[in-house]
């Protein structure tokens, strides 16, 4: 999924991933896997569904709870997050699975209604292709779609930051490829090493370890996704960013992982398309001049709102103004509808005698405005690359 990503160069899908969004997120995921766990740790049956299915016949479940089960489950789990946080350097996991093996062969617990995982026979595996068809695949993909944008991104943040740190580019596309190709970490071969080795050995030793000790560890392993410190930030410096975070932790709750993921990023694609649809603007006023710079690029989402202001500034201004010299300076190109917003304002305001200059005119606007016509309509003199140079011509138009 990462090189398929790569190839169809949708590296920039990360850039739309924020923080909030990433936070949300992880703790949306967290709740959904904690909640799948909580079963096993209880001795209950396990639901099915996303969050709220699961919660829902968790709670309705909870009458069944088996004591002996709760008490190997909740002290593996109190165990394992106190030595998360007093002795990190212990291994945790391993002592409350010895542990739990031990007291359910000591008290004969799998009779008392404490499932285990039983007996599983070990053989040397063979080579053989995995039997997976379509629907196999299919039902695999949103998931490996998720895994692969919210890995990504975390990726794509420590490369950048790295790159500032260095004076290097980061190049999104080749980025997904490169982690795509590298998907084969030596960790991954470390761990087959040691399940092929725990299969053909090991495995009679895990008869006895319960269900609650497994769910209890993938509890603690995710309980570092419910981030409120991280929240509680967002919060605290930018209360948008906090709404973006809740909207991608409900989208997963309700939607799952997939669902959540897309519903964050196109609310994020929404409300940065709002922010340039009503960008701020520096206005500077003379007698005959007004001087209007856009504070974002000039797309068609806000190439109306311009002529508006200036219309508005033209009618509220004290003296007649003979010029409007629109600064262009975060423009960086332009589309269609911004080259037809320009034409009919400077076509209007030639019909009120005024002439409509631009300032701050980059190669690639310049080149846009001749194929268009548009240059030698408002006359080449007047698109100038430096507002600066705009400033003898002002005054002698102005006869100032």
């Amino acid at each position: 999924m990462l090189a398929l990503l790569g190839l169809l160069h949708m590296g920039f899908v990360s850039r739309f991933i924020s923080a909030g969004v990433q936070v949300g997120f992880m703790f949306g995921l967290g709740l959904t896997i904690i909640v799948g766990q909580v079963p096993k740790l209880l001795g209950v049956p396990q639901g099915d569904g996303d969050f709220f299915p699961q919660l829902g016949h968790l709670l309705a479940s909870l009458d069944d709870v088996n004591g002996w089960t709760a008490a190997l489950g909740l002290g593996s789990l109190a165990v394992l997050l106190a030595a998360k946080r007093v002795a990190p350097a212990v291994p945790a996991a391993l002592v409350v699975v010895v542990a739990g093996i031990a007291v359910v062969a000591l008290f004969g617990l799998a009779g008392n209604g404490v499932e285990v995982i039983g007996r599983v026979e070990g053989a040397v595996p063979g080579l053989v292709a995995p039997a997976a068809g379509w629907h196999d695949l299919v039902a695999l993909l949103p998931g490996a779609l998720a895994i692969a944008v919210i890995g990504y991104a975390e990726s794509a943040t420590v490369a950048e930051s790295l790159a500032d740190e260095h004076g290097y580019t980061v190049r999104p596309d080749r980025e997904l490829l490169a982690i795509g190709g590298a998907n084969t970490q030596l960790v991954s071969l470390l761990v087959s090493g040691l399940t092929v080795l725990t299969a053909v050995a090991l495995l009679p030793l895990f008869s006895d370890l319960p269900q609650a000790v497994l769910g209890a560890i993938v509890i603690a392993a995710v309980a570092g996704f419910l981030n409120l410190a991280a929240l509680r930030r967002i919060a605290r410096l930018r209360r948008a960013s906090f709404v973006l975070a809740m909207v991608a932790l409900a989208g997963v709750l309700i939607f799952g992982v997939l669902g959540g993921l897309l519903l964050a990023v196109v609310i994020s694609i929404l409300l940065l398309l709002d922010r340039q649809s009503r960008p701020g603007s520096t206005v500077r006023t003379e007698p005959g001049l007004l001087v209007f710079r856009l504070d974002a690029p000039l797309l068609f989402i806000n190439a109306k709102l311009v002529r508006d202001r200036v219309r508005e500034l033209l009618a509220a201004a004290p003296e007649p103004v003979r010029i409007v010299l629109l600064d262009l300076r975060f423009t960086h190109d332009l589309d269609v509808e911004g080259i037809n917003v320009l034409a009919a304002h400077h076509a209007e305001l030639a019909g009120w005698g005024v002439g409509l200059w631009l300032a701050n005119v980059r190669a690639l606007v310049h080149e846009r405005l001749r194929h268009s016509g548009l240059a030698a309509t408002v006359g080449e003199a007047r698109l100038y690359r430096d507002p600066a140079d705009a400033a003898p011509d002002v005054r002698a138009a102005l006869g100032s």
